[in-house]
């Protein structure tokens, strides 16, 4: 970000404004369909796919119930989440 000038606040601030403008303008700028970017709070990989990729390049399958998605608690245990009864 420092090396091209945009303030680190486009990447990292709480705010998205900034982030916001940004990816507004590499959309007007640039012919891509998505940005990688990482995440504030974890560091992970994010992906925010823009509006001209929908329907052209992207393909969705079947939606399927996420409860009883066979790799719903496998994935929860990655990340060291458990789900509890109400009491």
């Amino acid at each position: 970000m420092l090396r091209l000038g945009v303030s680190t606040d486009a990447a990292r601030a709480k705010a998205h404004r900034e982030g916001q403008e940004l990816s507004k303008a590499v959309y007007g700028a640039f012919a891509v369909d998505a940005l990688l970017y990482s995440s504030r709070l974890t560091s992970a990989e994010c992906l925010a796919v823009y509006d001209r990729a929908v329907d052209v390049k992207l393909v969705s399958g079947p939606a399927v119930n996420l409860v009883r998605h066979p790799d719903l608690v496998r994935a929860l245990n990655s990340i060291s989440v458990a789900i509890r009864r109400a009491p």
